[in-house]
């Protein structure tokens, strides 16, 4: 994975030889040298399952910390007038994300380790999510709240097992329809999520919507578009963007919301194919791993069902050089490679013939 990141962080380093702006294209590489390092430590550090649930929780604690810096730093009066995160130098938007992932990972600990005071965490976190004003983090939470509730870990058919099943299912669904009437019904929740998401729901139905940040969004995404056709193999230059926005007479210079766009333009098909090569190889492996188990392990849940979320929210998100999203990324690789080992679910679940039989 170390080779991974140094060959896109090289390639993108490249791209000074034919980018408009020097400038832009050097701009992360403070960023790149810190993902290279948390790849490095992580990588290192993870030798079983046992690192991998520590890290894990390291990771949920990292959040609460988080929520902590939030309380304090945010004034008492923008609390439910305005986005959080600025406050504690974070996007809104990535605020959601990395509260909405702290959801899912809490849900892992609830049903797998009966570590019921995570709900506490899975509340609070719930909370910062609509108090940040994401839609994509909603989203996220929303979705990651249904499908850790339903899944059990085991294919359990007796009477208990399925009882449990649906309770989980009538309380995670009740929990829903008060997070939804609160959203919509509380002013303060209202003016920071609810009208979002009404203005959200009517440009997915094509019904025409007011919310300047969606039109301003698919503009972006449209000229991003157009600047890979016009630069397709090796892009117009790494975080040049900007540049190019600069270059066409628009006043808002930033990204182009979309993390496949922003590679594409940027970075060109050859940029592209070098940073998801590493994630559509750890998404086959996870279900080659998930189709070729008699019994399905939570974790292997759990990192299949965020990357999958992750793939499907980049196209509102430029991600690729998130400190927080390679971090999972390490740690889904870590784990595809400890049960390659035979070192994860040997005590736990037993692998088929088929898998057995692989070299």
């Amino acid at each position: 994975m170390i080779l991974w990141i140094c060959v896109f962080f090289g390639f993108a380093c490249l791209s000074i030889i034919w980018a408009p702006s020097n400038g832009n294209v050097l701009s992360l590489n403070t960023t790149f040298l810190q993902l290279i390092f948390i790849v490095f430590c992580l990588t290192n550090i993870i030798k079983n399952d046992e690192d991998i649930e520590l890290v894990l929780k390291c990771l949920i604690y990292s959040l609460l910390f988080t929520a902590i810096m939030l309380l304090i730093r945010t004034p008492f009066e923008q609390w439910g007038t305005e986005r959080i995160g600025e406050s504690i130098g974070l996007n809104s938007n990535d605020v959601g994300f990395r509260f909405a992932i702290g959801i899912i990972l809490s849900f892992y600990f609830v049903n797998t380790k009966k570590k019921y005071y995570y709900i506490i965490y899975i509340i609070a976190f719930m909370l910062l999510v609509i108090f940040s004003g994401s839609r994509k983090g909603f989203i996220m939470a929303v979705v990651g709240i249904i499908v850790s509730s339903i899944y059990s870990g085991r294919k359990n058919t007796d009477y208990k097992a399925i009882l449990s099943k649906l309770l989980k299912i009538v309380l995670a669904s009740i929990a829903l329809i008060l997070i939804a009437y609160f959203v919509m019904n509380n002013k303060i929740f209202y003016s920071i999520i609810g009208v979002r998401m009404e203005d959200l729901f009517s440009a997915v139905v094509g019904e025409s919507s007011g919310d300047a940040s969606i039109i301003e969004r698919n503009f972006f995404k449209e000229q991003a578009w157009q600047l890979f056709l016009s630069h397709p193999f090796i892009g117009y230059g790494h975080n040049c963007f900007p540049v190019y926005l600069k270059s066409i007479g628009y006043g808002f210079l930033t990204y182009s919301h979309n993390n496949y766009l922003e590679l594409l333009s940027s970075t060109g098909i050859v940029g592209f194919a070098i940073y998801y090569s590493m994630i559509i190889s750890m998404m086959i492996s996870l279900l080659k791993m998930w189709f070729c188990k008699k019994k399905n392990g939570p974790i292997l849940f759990v990192f299949t069902f965020i990357m999958l979320l992750v793939l499907f929210i980049s196209w509102w998100q430029v991600n690729y050089s998130s400190k927080f999203l390679i971090v999972i990324y390490s740690l889904v690789y870590m784990f595809i490679k400890v049960e390659k080992k035979g070192g994860l679910y040997n005590n736990e679940f037993e692998k088929t013939n088929h898998c057995n039989n692989q070299p």
